[in-house]
């Protein structure tokens, strides 16, 4: 009896959660995800928060959203120069389409030598539940065949379920200081997977020619 109650009661905090999400911190949206859907810059739809001393973890960042200190992430944020900051994004995914679909998350450009990123559901946003977090850590120096995608620049693939809203914290950090620039994006794996094929082909055309 007691188990059920308190999934009852988990069940209303979600609900409450869902309806507030937005509201919350700062009013940005909610990025809904599709079969439909193509590859989204996430100004307008991600926030931001810079971390000066480089250190805190998920829980804190959780927390620090919880609390209201991030921020939109617009155009004018993309570009924040040369700093030894760390700096975390947050983006919610919400999968409108019956199945699961697949997706990559990718910084356009390879500035950022570490890039952290956590995928966590609404549940655990609410309980401030950092420990079941998917985690993806990618590095300046790790090899193309140990990266989740071969890709020039940082790219990680993930998956959503239909119905559930996902969110996912992105860490962008320097070994020191250096040129960092939060432009990301979301897009469905094949959306990517063509995108990078012919990218692929115009730097090996570009440098065939250069060489």
């Amino acid at each position: 009896m007691q188990q059920r109650a308190n999934k009852v009661v988990l069940s209303l905090l979600l609900l409450l959660a869902v309806a507030a999400h937005g509201q919350q911190g700062v009013p940005v949206a909610d990025v809904d995800l599709s079969r439909k859907s193509q590859s989204l810059p996430l100004e307008g739809y991600a926030v931001f928060l810079e971390d000066a001393p480089g250190a805190m973890m998920l829980g804190d960042a959780m927390r620090a959203h919880r609390d209201g200190k991030f921020k939109p992430l617009n155009n004018v944020d993309l570009s924040q120069g040369v700093t030894g900051s760390a700096f975390w994004l947050r983006l919610a995914v919400r999968n409108v389409d019956s199945r699961n679909l697949q997706w990559v998350l990718s910084h356009d450009y390879g500035f950022a030598q570490i890039m952290n990123v956590y995928q966590i559901d609404a549940e655990q946003e609410i309980t401030g539940d950092s420990s079941r977090a998917i985690t993806t850590e990618l590095r300046e120096d790790t090899p193309y065949s140990q990266r989740p995608i071969r890709f020039r620049s940082f790219a990680v693939p993930f998956e959503t379920r239909p119905g559930e809203l996902d969110i996912l914290y992105v860490r962008l950090t320097v070994n020191y200081a250096n040129t960092q620039i939060l432009a990301l994006r979301v897009a469905p794996r094949v959306v990517f997977d063509s995108w990078a094929a012919g990218d692929r082909s115009f730097h090996f055309f570009f440098y065939g020619i250069l060489f």
